[in-house]
């Protein structure tokens, strides 16, 4: 006996791939993605996490719309090219940031020193943006236009010159940003 397809919704739940085209066996697809890092050592908690939701039809959209909110978490619709935009946002705010902790905790080996240091003045700048637009937050030397600590900067990371590269950029856009 032939099993019949056509009660299927093709899902997935990436922030970076589009939409699933499908045909007559499976009409119906739809992404519905969670804007969060999910990893087997952390528990989250459902109801704070956005999800974004696509769907090829309505009745795909209305049976992802049903298991969303088993979740609990808010519902985004967006089409392929929001969520992937909303992806890039997610990689600068989320792995990048962390690539540059990366970046501290080897300037900090460096010296015997430990990350840890680092950790209150991260806790705040997270609580700060949490409560206010990043743009309000930013400080330091590029925010400043202090172009003597810059250099000063540059000059330590004469031997590390990834993580000089990666100060360059930054630098520069805040500079723009604030100094334009």
């Amino acid at each position: 006996k032939k099993h019949s397809h056509s009660g299927y919704i093709l899902v997935h739940f990436s922030g970076g791939l589009p939409l699933f085209q499908t045909g007559s066996r499976c009409p119906g697809s739809g992404v519905l993605w969670p804007i969060q890092t999910l990893s087997s050592e952390q528990r989250i908690n459902w109801n704070n996490i956005p999800l974004c939701l696509d769907a090829s039809n309505d009745r795909s959209r209305r049976k992802l719309r049903e298991l969303a909110h088993i979740l609990g978490g808010p519902v985004i619709e967006v089409d392929s090219r929001k969520r992937a935009k909303i992806h890039l946002a997610a990689v600068f705010a989320n792995n990048f940031v962390n690539a540059q902790f990366t970046m501290a905790k080897q300037l900090l080996d460096e010296e015997k020193l430990e990350f840890d240091i680092l950790k209150p003045l991260i806790t705040q700048t997270a609580q700060a943006i949490l409560k206010t637009s990043p743009e309000k937050v930013q400080t330091g030397p590029a925010r400043r236009g202090d172009r003597e600590v810059i250099n000063k900067h540059l000059l330590m990371l004469e031997k590390n010159q990834d993580i000089r590269a990666a100060y360059e950029a930054i630098t520069d856009f805040l500079l723009k940003k604030y100094r334009s």
